[in-house]
Parts: structure tokens; sequence; C-alpha cells
């Protein structure tokens, strides 16, 4: 892992620490993802549809509470949710998560620099 080099120690530290986080991070979006995978050939065997709008909207409504209540802009974990609900269904029909809308949302997501009005947008259905 590349370093800045002249960084203070506190700040080096505090870089490592966030490293730390990240690697959380994508390791449970990885543990999400195979989870997910499991819900939805678990409906597939039974004939059901893959896309449960109403799920989808319990999971984005608990992600917004969470948001509020842990002082996270909604915006940037219901975007971020949006995306790992997309991204499983892409992974289970035969897509290419990688080209999909989670790629796109972690490469192209909500500025971090300006926040953004909170704002609730409607399911794809």
């Amino acid at each position: 892992m590349a370093e800045v080099s002249g960084e203070p120690e506190s700040v080096r530290a505090l870089r490592a620490e966030l490293a730390r986080i990240d690697r959380a991070i994508v390791m449970l979006l990885s543990a999400r993802l195979t989870v997910a995978a499991r819900v939805i050939e678990a409906r597939r065997e039974r004939g059901q549809s893959v896309t449960l709008v109403a799920q989808e909207r319990v999971v984005l409504e608990r992600v917004r509470d969470w948001s509020r209540d842990l002082d996270v802009p909604a915006s940037i974990s219901e975007g971020l949710f949006r995306s790992l609900i997309e991204a499983g269904k892409e992974r289970c029909l035969g897509g290419d998560p990688a080209a999909g809308s989670l790629a796109r949302a972690l490469t192209a997501g909500p500025s971090l620099s300006r926040p953004r009005a909170n704002r609730s947008v409607p399911v794809p259905g």
C-alpha cells in the first residue's frame, strides 16, 4: 500500500485505521451480496419473482432510519443500498455487476464536497 511521505505519525495512524475500516466494509459488502444471492436463489426455486419491491422499500427505509440515527448522510447510504440491491439482481441474473449500477454508484456517486438535500426517491418497480 502506497503512503504519502512526510505525513506526521498521527496522520499515518489514522490512514491505517481508515484502511482497516475500508477492508471491513468490502468484506461486509461481499457477505451481503452472498446472502442476497441465497435469498434470490431461494425465491427462484419457489417460482417467485427475483424482485420484491415491498422488501426493497423495507430495506431502504431501514437504511434511512439507521442513517438518521448515526448522522450519516442518507443520500450516501441509500444510494449504496440501492446499488447493492441492483448488483445482487444483476449477479444472480447472469449480468456483470462490475459493469452495472454498483460500479457506477461507487465511481460516480454523490459528491462528498457538498451536502445534498435529503429526499426520498421511489424504488423502481
